[in-house]
């Protein structure tokens, strides 16, 4: 996959996982994102919300997307930042896919939604693609590492989504995002 493969398929399963750490004790959530481009990966919070604690402790964290008709997953480890720009706030509680947030921001304000709604960012991080016919192929501790900026995706064929036999290992780093993709030769009967 290249990068803007990963993008198209985080903007096509913007429902995630999101991982965090709480005292040590490892926390899972499903969260929304509002987009993924060049820019990052941006979604929202509120600042009464464990999460959000969780995340100022320690923004270290892990986003996994999921396509069950793919059977395809891709998880994305980072550090979050935090965007405090209210301009940018108020554009994403005014985009359409976000009508959810109007009623929060009226009964208590502008001013009290713009301290309360926390916008984050991933900028740099790690995507791993995986997808289901991987699963049950031996681990490579020593698997090569290539950087590249793109690297061609595999063509479908009529049987398989991706087709096993390819052998494909990358390391990809863009603006700061960095996609790893394993692919294993794994003989399929056909």
């Amino acid at each position: 996959m290249t990068k803007d493969d990963v993008f198209e398929f985080i903007n096509r399963n913007p429902v995630f996982h999101l991982g965090t750490v709480d005292n040590g004790q490892p926390r899972v959530r499903g969260m929304l994102t509002y987009s993924a481009t060049d820019d990052g990966i941006i979604f929202h919070t509120g600042n009464m919300r464990n999460v959000y604690r969780q995340i100022e402790a320690n923004p270290l964290v892990e986003l996994c997307y999921n396509d069950y008709e793919m059977q395809m997953q891709v998880r994305v480890s980072g550090t979050l930042h935090q965007i405090k720009d209210n301009a940018f706030k108020d554009q994403v509680a005014d985009h359409p896919s976000r009508t959810f947030l109007t009623g929060w921001r009226n009964a208590i304000g502008v001013e009290s939604f713009h301290t309360q709604f926390i916008v984050y960012c991933l900028k740099r991080g790690i995507a791993t693609c995986w997808q289901i016919s991987d699963n049950f192929a031996p681990k490579n501790p020593h698997r090569p590492v290539i950087h590249r900026l793109t690297i061609p995706s595999p063509k479908k064929d009529e049987n398989h989504f991706l087709p096993c036999q390819i052998v494909q290992s990358f390391h990809m780093e863009f603006r700061g995002f960095t996609v790893q993709k394993i692919k294993k030769n794994i003989n399929v009967a056909k």
